[in-house]
């Protein structure tokens, strides 16, 4: 069913008055959206060239996705039923509202006014941010936090303290010079395209993957930990064909 008007999407709304989730896609000329039925947990917004904003939104909510709005300039509070924001630009958007305590996964991308997040909360787990070249910097990671990828954030120079419950780490196509310590807690870390980033730190004990492509200026390794069976180097500063050993495996560098 294509719904074109703010109208027409009223009236199914009334229609349909236990309708649980929303998919609103290719809403051209829809400027804004009537009251949301109380029952919504799950709102979908996609390809809404003329949105400026969304209304209340009900305290059943647990998802809340929007993607190519490029007229959005903020989103209204969020309930604290939230589990799953995602905020795909490109939109106008740049303030986030406060993050709910239970939201535990947070994706922003493409999204390049915002300078800052808010806090996070401490039920967060995963946190993801594409794109977004306005950011200057990332609040204090929470406890609960086990994935963290950072793509495309040039304005980002530094990270906070990682907490002891990360497990994956990704950094692409950053400006920072240096990484924080390391948790022990850390499974995978991945680094791309980071040409300011002269070494790495200490690597714990847990890690079981590595992966470096991109960074020049990084010329050797520190030891690695006898759990790692996974190590890609390719377009960095150690010199090419040259090999590592450890445990039972030998590893080229390209």
């Amino acid at each position: 069913m294509i719904l074109t008007s703010k109208e027409a999407i009223a009236a199914y709304f009334w229609e349909h008055p236990g309708l649980e989730r929303l998919e609103l896609r290719d809403g051209s000329g829809v400027l804004s959206l009537p009251p949301l039925p109380s029952s919504l947990t799950s709102l979908l917004v996609y390809n809404c060239p003329e949105l400026v904003s969304l209304p209340e939104l009900p305290s059943s909510l647990t998802y809340l996705r929007t993607y190519n709005c490029p007229e959005l300039i903020s989103l209204p509070a969020l309930p604290r039923s939230l589990v799953d924001l995602q905020v795909l630009g490109p939109s106008k958007i740049a303030n986030l509202p406060a993050l709910p305590a239970s939201l535990a996964d947070l994706c922003i991308s493409d999204c390049p006014k915002i300078m800052n997040l808010p806090a996070l909360p401490d039920s967060l787990i995963n946190l993801r941010v594409t794109n977004c070249s306005g950011l200057i910097g990332l609040p204090a990671l929470p406890s609960s936090l086990n994935n963290l990828l950072l793509e495309n954030c040039a304005g980002i120079s530094s990270l906070p303290a990682l907490p002891s419950s990360l497990t994956t780490l990704l950094i692409e196509y950053s400006m920072m010079t240096s990484l924080p310590e390391l948790p022990n807690s850390l499974v995978s870390l991945m680094v791309y395209g980071c040409p300011n980033i002269t070494s790495l730190p200490v690597l714990p004990n847990s890690l079981t993957g590595l992966r470096l492509r991109g960074c020049p200026k990084i010329t050797s390794l520190p030891v690695l930990p006898n759990s790692l069976g996974e190590l890609s180097v390719v377009e960095c500063g150690i010199k090419s064909g040259s090999a590592l050993r450890f445990g039972n495996l030998r590893i080229e560098i390209q």
